[in-house]
């Protein structure tokens, strides 16, 4: 998903020059233009974005009044400063404002492109995932004790937000002008997300002051009154998300050696026979069947544990908080195994993970 850079300046032959010339990036960003600080202040609050590029010498208003609207609402957006003024007065400028860059014109587009591109792939140096459930991966976010910024980008509707997280814990969020718990909860709606990971953290007051579960259940209830609807007797993949889920670690090889056996017929028959004989009647299989619902998730996690060192997902363990759990194993499609909640978790997971 294209990330959007703003670019402010009351030069229309600039702008439009600049737009053309960047074209050829637009399968990296999109370009968005604004002619002063207004309207750069109004095309913030109706779009993402991840990088600000601007003038200093604007009318209306100017490139250093739009600095300090961005230090005080987006904080997290850095910002690029274009300017003919003296290199030590932008220098000075830059220092204050906590600058990204500063470059003097007049300039090569091209040398623009390069710095730009620069600032994208540093907003995105702890790495980048498309089309995960935020829900699974912040959790992990939380397990991990991560400080980091991480943007968000809905899939669905194209909106975007910011998340803080400080050793783990979320600090603070923001979606357009909304802030705190209740940009969270927006947040914390939206399914299938892109996910851009900042490893530094500029918020330093949690305004938060919650663990990530209840903003969860409460996201939950705020989908529900919105009218999300799940066809009759299908359950939504992000189930998976709630409450407990256990990663066991696997190697790549053994994981595609599992994926590979799992796609025959009688992989089924074989898990029943696996615990049935492994366990016994103590097992609390109640059900096992294939359920391509939940690949996606199933995949999503994969590639969470790969890019935190947990290895492929083998083997998952979900508690619903229902009368029935589910353990998941990935295949084409995954299989889920509905079983008690007396049933004995570490053993069926040890077996499932060892001998499979």
């Amino acid at each position: 998903m294209l990330r959007n850079v703003l670019f402010v300046d009351d030069d229309q032959i600039m702008l439009l020059a600049l737009q053309k010339r960047l074209a050829k990036y637009n399968d990296t960003f999109s370009i968005i233009l604004a002619e002063d600080g207004f309207d750069a202040v109004r095309k913030l609050k109706e779009n993402p974005v991840s990088l600000v590029v601007l003038d200093l010498k604007m009318p209306r208003m100017d490139g250093v009044s739009l600095l300090s609207h961005l230090s005080g609402n987006y904080p997290d957006i850095p910002v690029i400063v274009i300017s003919g003024y003296r290199t030590d007065e932008m220098r000075r400028l830059a220092s204050e404002k906590e600058v990204l860059a500063y470059i003097s014109k007049p300039f090569q587009l091209d040398d623009l492109a390069k710095v730009v591109l620069g600032a994208l792939r540093r907003e995105a140096e702890g790495g980048t995932l498309h089309n995960v459930s935020p829900v699974v991966f912040l959790q992990l976010m939380e397990m991990e004790s991560r400080t980091c910024t991480i943007r968000v980008i809905d899939g669905g509707t194209g909106k975007g937000g910011v998340l803080f997280f400080k050793e783990g814990g979320l600090y603070d969020a923001r979606v357009d002008q909304i802030k705190g718990i209740d940009a969270a909860y927006i947040i914390f709606t939206w399914e299938n997300v892109t996910l851009f990971i900042h490893n530094e953290c500029q918020v330093n007051v949690n305004v938060i002051n919650s663990t990530l579960q209840p903003i969860i259940m409460k996201a939950v209830e705020m989908k529900d009154e919105q009218g999300a609807e799940i066809p009759e007797n299908e359950e939504a993949p992000e189930s998976l998300a709630f409450e407990d889920v256990r990663i066991e670690n696997l190697s790549p090889q053994q994981g595609e050696k599992s994926g590979a056996a799992l796609m025959k017929e009688p992989a089924i028959e074989r898990i029943r026979n696996l615990l049935q004989r492994e366990i016994g009647e103590k097992s609390g299989v109640e059900s096992i069947a294939h359920d391509d619902q939940v690949d996606d998730v199933v995949h999503s996690m994969s590639e969470l544990g790969m890019m935190f060192n947990f290895g492929s997902l083998k083997v998952g363990y979900v508690d619903r908080g229902m009368e029935s759990d589910e353990v998941i194993v990935p295949g084409a499609p995954s299989i889920v195994i509905k079983v008690s909640r007396k049933c004995p978790q570490d053993k069926i997971l040890e077996v499932l993970r060892t001998r499979l």
